[in-house]
């Protein structure tokens, strides 16, 4: 991810490139300005992927997830 130059990142709203701004709460979602935050939110909180990071890895933790040291795995994943 490091490799990708930030003009390349897409807002997760309009779908521009140019993203910078991510999501206060979760930390994943990037938006190119407030006003494409404003108009996901909706969206994005329905989807119940705006989880706090703490919060997200204690429901990884429980539900048999584990992590690599880089990325998480579920265990549908390993299946």
């Amino acid at each position: 991810c490091e490799d990708i130059p930030k003009d390349c990142i897409r807002c997760d709203s309009c779908g521009q490139p140019g993203a910078k701004l991510t999501c206060s709460r979760c930390k994943v979602v990037l938006y190119c300005n407030k006003d494409c935050q404003k108009k996901h939110w909706k969206q994005h909180k329905s989807k119940h992927s705006c989880v706090p990071g703490k919060e997200r890895i204690e429901t990884m933790k429980k539900s048999g997830d584990f992590f690599d040291g880089k990325l998480w795995y579920s265990q549908d994943d390993i299946a």
